[in-house]
């Protein structure tokens, strides 16, 4: 692979991005990760090995950065573009793209980029990166954060929730979120931020399942120059946080070992960074996320209890898009409001043939799936109401299993079992963003899986 034995060095850097793309001469891509997964329907390291014409494409048509910077071979910093991918994502992004050359030629090129959302601001800091010999500007978001008027419902859980939001934010306590994937644990934690006192100073959100296992504790605490080889004095998370707040989510995901480092510095309220000699005083609101029962978590030794008592002076649960069907409506319109802001269409709304499938279908990824379902739609170039040929086909297909199924309950146990293995395979696909997932999920094979497909003309 490309550069890589560069490529862990680069990684220190992780924490002021949100991806990072390498690609070789060729324009293939050779190397694709990201922090934050839940921008996208897919993985990016399901591109490494496709060219970038085939994967990004410009949302004015035009080249992008990387394909610039491999035909001149100069630099481009902090450049914001609007990109479309071939599944369907609209992402705008700041970025800095990078020749790679050896011995005069151009090997490749690597872009490092920041997602910026609908309430982004972008401010600018200096990162000395020595393995390029120069300063290299990076963009970190200082967002105008999410509030309680943000979080879209008329369900009683929720509307509980955001009260508890705004009595608590006054507060320094620790808070747990916990919910399901997509239901708004970041939302919430932003939430908690803008009503505190807190809120001119940074939010800084990070997913411990996209820490590097290697780095966890330098990102996490910082670095000083020579502690390992190539470091660097930097600061680490809760030095970036200070007087502020700081997220992180998929908390259980951290190694054990450094869970115990984690409680340390929380009840200390200092950090040490690595290689470091000195405590550093910190001032610091600790908000924890996870996506599963805590107490679950503690005898499988994924979770220290220590630690869990410490971060869960205050719990808030998030229920699960399906326990609030009455919310689905509301937020399809906000979304369909917010994606005729962004595309300048004017959709008017949805048939009532759609809405009976968004209300039947049981929404496993939660409000990001209804969100990404909504996108969706608008890309299939929808009249005046999105109708049920512009929804994607699980959702569509789900109704109509269950219909067909109840229909041939008279039928034969063939047909009937039949229906019923339809019905149960795509609602794993539905609930998994690949085929391997979803074999994993039904405890089978994917070439089973793949077979079974086929027999239905669902490959």
């Amino acid at each position: 692979m490309l550069l890589q034995g560069d490529l862990d060095h680069l990684s220190v850097l992780f924490y002021f991005f949100d991806d990072i793309i390498i690609v070789n001469k060729d324009g293939i891509i050779e190397y694709a990760e990201t922090l934050r997964p839940d921008l996208y329907s897919y993985t990016l390291k399901s591109m490494v090995g496709k060219h970038i014409y085939d994967t990004y494409e410009k949302a004015d048509g035009s080249p992008g950065s990387l394909y610039e910077v491999l035909k001149t071979g100069n630099p481009i910093f902090d450049r914001t573009e609007h990109w479309k991918t071939i599944y369907g994502n609209s992402i705008r992004t700041s970025a800095s793209t990078l020749p790679i050359v050896k011995d005069h030629e151009i090997m490749g090129a690597i872009e490092v980029s920041r997602y910026i959302g609908e309430n982004s601001i972008i401010k600018q800091i200096n990162l000395e990166n020595s393995h390029f010999g120069k300063t290299v500007k990076a963009q970190i978001g200082a967002h105008k954060y999410y509030t309680v008027n943000d979080m879209i419902t008329q369900d009683p859980v929720m509307l509980g929730v955001k009260q508890k939001v705004e009595d608590i934010a006054r507060y320094d306590a620790a808070v747990m979120v916990i919910g399901e994937t997509g239901t708004g644990k970041e939302v919430v934690a932003q939430a908690i931020h803008s009503h505190s006192s807190r809120v001119e100073k940074p939010f800084v959100s990070q997913n411990c399942a996209a820490l590097p296992e290697s780095l966890a504790e330098s990102i996490l605490f910082g670095t000083e120059r020579g502690s390992f080889t190539g470091a660097e004095s930097r600061k680490g998370l809760f030095e970036l946080a200070q007087g502020g707040t700081l997220f992180l989510d998929e908390i259980s995901s951290m190694d054990i070992s450094l869970q115990a480092k984690l409680l340390k510095a929380i009840e200390d309220k200092q950090i040490r960074r690595l290689g470091g000699q000195r405590p550093i005083d910190t001032d610091v609101r600790i908000i924890s996320a996870l996506n599963e029962d805590p107490f679950e978590l503690i005898p499988k030794k994924r979770l220290r209890s220590d630690l869990l008592y410490r971060l869960n002076t205050i719990s808030i649960y998030l229920p699960p898009l399906k326990e609030r069907t009455g919310d689905v409506l509301l937020l399809a319109g906000h979304y369909i409001d917010y994606y005729n802001s962004q595309m300048e269409m004017d959709v008017k709304g949805i048939s009532s043939q759609s809405l009976k499938r968004l209300c039947s279908y049981n929404w496993p990824g939660n409000v990001r799936e209804l969100k990404n379902t909504i996108e969706s739609a608008f890309h299939n170039n929808p009249g005046e109401r999105i109708e049920p040929e512009h929804l994607p086909h699980h959702i569509t297909s789900n109704i109509i299993v269950k219909e067909s199924f109840s229909k041939t309950s008279a039928g034969s146990f063939r047909d009937r079992m039949e229906a019923y293995e339809k019905q149960l395979l795509l609602e794993a696909l539905a609930r998994t963003r690949t085929k391997t997932e979803a074999a994993k999920l039904l405890q089978m094979s994917k070439q089973t899986l793949n077979y079974r497909l086929g027999k239905f003309g669902l490959e």
